[in-house]
């Protein structure tokens, strides 16, 4: 089952340090950083699905990345389970709407609406 995060984007931008998720240090991801004219990029964080090698302990145990429970995509969020997501959304500076009710695709694509692209989640 895929795992999402929201994690912060580090590096200075050169060859030795590029930008880059820093959910990268923890193994197998995929993830879209949209990027300004001048190759910065837009935002200071963005969304990341790990693949199956990934080690999602380390993940977890980072401070500096939220990783979202192993629901799947189509969990319907609990009024608990909305809670931990707006907390994961204002760690990064986000306001993200109440999901109660909502899926967990619902939840991935309003992040990827505010970093402006088009991003099939599944």
């Amino acid at each position: 089952m895929a795992r999402w995060a929201l994690s912060p984007v580090i590096g200075s931008g050169t060859y030795e340090d590029p930008y880059r998720a820093k959910a990268a240090d923890h193994g197998g991801h995929v993830t879209v950083i949209p990027g300004n004219a001048d190759g910065t990029p837009m935002y200071p964080w963005c969304v990341v699905k790990f693949f199956d090698d990934a080690d999602m302990v380390a993940a977890a145990a980072d401070g500096d990345i939220r990783v979202l429970p192993a629901w799947s995509l189509d969990h319907p969020i609990t009024a608990g389970e909305a809670a931990a997501i707006e907390a994961a959304g204002v760690k990064f500076g986000l306001n993200p709407p109440d999901a109660t009710g909502h899926t967990v695709r619902q939840v991935l694509r309003w992040f990827a609406d505010q970093l402006d692209v088009t991003w099939d989640v599944g």
